[in-house]
């Protein structure tokens, strides 16, 4: 089945899914919403997830459920068809930092996808399969 709603609805009770694609949503949530669907992420996959994220550059720390977080916060435009939704802030997350928030909801392994085909691919960048 395919789903459309907001990630920050997304609950465990819906169901599960084989494969969750989680492409160009992370880096426009603000760091509780990003950890929270990684988290459900995790409960909801019955395989895997693919992540399409921006890495951040270190510059500020954030702290959610006892755990810091480097990255840096972005300013989303509003009414911007690529703009976050419900936020005027979001968080990109360092690449380490990314892996500790990954790794904290509950996955086990990442593992980057190398070669993406896209010639317009900022160097910033990530796709991960997490498992």
């Amino acid at each position: 089945t395919y789903e459309l709603g907001d990630v920050r609805d997304l609950i465990p009770e819906q169901g599960r899914y084989d494969v969750i694609l989680c492409l160009g949503i992370l880096y426009h949530l603000e760091p509780g919403d990003a950890l929270a669907l990684l988290a459900t992420m995790r409960q909801t996959a019955e395989r895997f997830a693919v992540v399409d994220t921006h890495i951040g550059q270190p510059g500020a720390t954030v702290e959610v459920d006892g755990r810091t977080y480097h990255g840096h916060w972005f300013h989303e435009t509003p009414g911007h068809p690529w703009s976050a939704v419900r936020n005027a802030v979001s968080w990109w997350f360092t690449e380490q930092s990314l892996a500790d928030a990954i790794y904290a909801a509950g996955w086990h392994d990442i593992e980057p996808v190398l070669g993406q085909s896209w010639s317009q691919e900022a160097p910033d960048r990530r796709w991960l399969v997490i498992s």
